[in-house]
């Protein structure tokens, strides 16, 4: 990612985070972890469980635009520091 101000392509991929999540997407495949997408919640997982997961994601009913809400900053910063 790249970006004219600093730490905008991080700002980008947390909004990106929420509106898969609104979306009901369940898997996003980062392909290596850094400690930005750790803390947006990535984990590493085997191969084995990647294509368990993967059959499960690819089951389920997503769509990108139905998302009914326009999220704000103050959205996307609260999911980030949500402990509940």
């Amino acid at each position: 990612m790249f970006s004219k101000v600093r730490d905008a392509s991080k700002i980008a991929l947390a909004y990106l985070v929420a509106r898969l999540n609104a979306g009901g997407f369940s898997l996003f495949d980062v392909q290596f972890t850094t400690p930005h997408l750790l803390s947006l919640g990535a984990i590493e997982i085997s191969r084995t469980e990647y294509r368990k997961r993967l059959d499960a994601a690819l089951a389920l009913e997503a769509d990108f635009r139905a998302a009914d809400k326009v999220f704000t900053p103050q959205d996307v910063l609260q999911r980030k520091t949500q402990t509940s």
